[in-house]
């Protein structure tokens, strides 16, 4: 298990709380379907999270929501500029993270009170087991799929009156998820749609601590010439690798390298690009922001884990805000 790796990792920090306080704290560890015999054994631990990786980043707390890039750690609450968005009062935005929360963890390995790892109850059906990939990809993307159809539903229902109204709402707000591991891609689809649609002169603007768009992305912004586009990545010395031993070490620099190619490849585009830059601080914020003219507020905005990058076998949960 990738959270198991090195002397103090999750499963050592979260044991103790799940042994002390098992009569109302449950953990879960996600491990994708795709790190599985002969991958599992041959990556070195470091490595595993080039394969897939759980990236949703959301709190919950009675009918308030947090959603961000961010984690725990220490450093997001020192010397990491990250983004958060809180929703207040929200019972069925707060319903839907519960239930995804449940699903996801349903399909995940579940650590016992002794430190073990075992298979939900209700879902038998092991990750890494290569006989049983099948039956778990489609049970999977079946739960999923189920529980964010019912929320779309419920949602239509209810804000049918309001569309109709004299007043309708001057704010919409949709929860995206991405599971590339169960064919489950809304955010990428939905983020490649705002691309393709922006209109001439409106503005793009894309913040990211690791840049490596994918071609889709790349291709759907040189379909639109006429659009201006601003990009925030990180600096070389505001990147979290910065420091990093072995070959990890050069990220920070390859990214900086992916970012030159880009605007070699779009020299035909209104792009400008920046890098942040702050003494003892890193940079770990991203979004998107569509404002309709130069200098204008914008109008839609993005807000999630997703790093709009070729790593595409992570799982992302994203708001879309307009």
């Amino acid at each position: 298990m990738p959270c198991t790796r090195g002397d103090v990792n999750s499963k050592t920090l979260l044991s103790p709380i799940v042994k002390q306080f098992s009569h109302n704290c449950h953990v879960s560890f996600y491990h994708t379907p795709d790190l599985r015999w002969p991958l599992n054994r041959l990556l070195p631990h470091r490595y595993n999270e080039l394969i897939g990786l759980q990236h949703m980043k959301f709190y919950l707390i009675d009918n308030c929501v947090i959603i961000t890039g961010a984690n725990l750690s220490g450093d997001y609450f020192t010397s990491r500029q990250d983004r958060y968005m809180i929703i207040q009062d929200h019972k069925p935005l707060s319903d839907f993270f519960d239930d995804l929360s449940r699903v996801l963890c349903k399909i995940s390995f579940q650590l016992t009170p002794d430190g073990k790892f075992i298979l939900d109850k209700e879902f038998p059906l092991s990750p890494v087991s290569v006989t049983q990939r099948g039956e778990y990809l489609k049970r999977s993307r079946s739960l999923v799929l189920d529980m964010y159809d019912g929320y779309r539903t419920r949602n239509t229902t209810a804000v049918s009156p309001a569309l109709s109204s004299t007043q309708p709402p001057d704010t919409w707000l949709a929860p995206l998820i991405e599971l590339p591991p169960l064919h489950i891609q809304l955010d990428s689809r939905v983020t490649k749609l705002i691309l393709s649609l922006a209109r001439d002169g409106s503005c793009v603007s894309l913040g990211t601590g690791y840049f490596n768009l994918t071609q889709e992305y790349v291709r759907a912004m040189l379909d639109k010439p006429r659009v201006n586009y601003s990009v925030l990545m990180a600096h070389p010395t505001a990147n979290g690798f910065l420091g990093a031993r072995g070959a990890a070490g050069g990220i920070p620099y390859a990214y900086t390298a992916l970012a030159a190619r880009f605007l070699s490849r779009v020299s035909n585009l209104k792009v400008a690009m920046f890098e942040y830059v702050r003494s003892g601080w890193t940079y770990h914020a991203k979004g998107l922001w569509y404002s309709e003219s130069p200098g204008s507020k914008p109008v839609l905005t993005l807000i999630g884990s997703p790093n709009f990058g070729k790593w595409s076998r992570i799982l992302f949960c994203i708001y879309y805000l307009r």
